[in-house]
């Protein structure tokens, strides 16, 4: 299954981002870079009421790959129907709602992992949720079974630190 979104140009020109079942752009779609904003509807409430399966989502799962394979991408959240913006930002502006942003998790051990954060521009850069890629699969810092994929005991995955792909104007936990 392949779906595009509308996204609007510099030129004024409109095209489509093509998007895969993973949720990664297509070869053509990485190549656009004057990117602006697309539309990004999830179907799911899951992520809104706190189901606690979420990775099994095929919409949560399109997002966290599509802001993992294009790092220097954010989605910012819009509304309470679970759409959100993709934007092409140097810098997440504080108090300005929900953003998932792609980065780098570091464990207590020193091992990075690849991850995608959603976090709350105006609680100051607090993570709502942290999502890890772990041997091709997403897990929530939270799943029991992560320690196992880590092959790292729970005291050297916890407690952890992070940076984002794209900076926040305002980090109250990585201060400049």
């Amino acid at each position: 299954m392949r779906w595009a979104k509308r996204c609007g140009f510099g030129n004024g020109k409109r095209k489509s981002l093509s998007v895969d079942d993973t949720g990664a752009p297509s070869h053509e779609s990485r190549l656009l870079f004057e990117f602006k904003a697309i539309r990004v509807p999830c179907r799911s409430k899951s992520l809104l009421c706190g189901v606690p399966d979420l990775i099994n989502d095929t919409d949560i799962r399109q997002r966290l790959n599509l802001v993992r394979t294009s790092n220097s991408f954010v989605l910012q959240e819009d509304g309470e129907r679970g759409e959100a913006n993709v934007l092409s930002i140097e810098v997440v502006p504080s108090a300005s709602g929900v953003y998932w942003i792609a980065g780098k998790t570091i464990a207590k051990s020193g091992r990075e992992i690849e991850s995608v954060f959603r976090v709350d521009t105006d609680s100051g850069g607090t993570l709502i949720s942290v999502f890890w890629w772990i041997d091709g699969n997403w897990y929530e810092h939270e799943d029991e079974d992560v320690p196992e994929a880590l092959g790292l005991s729970r005291d050297e995955v916890f407690p952890f630190d992070w940076r984002f792909a794209v900076p926040l104007e305002k980090d109250i936990f990585h201060p400049a």
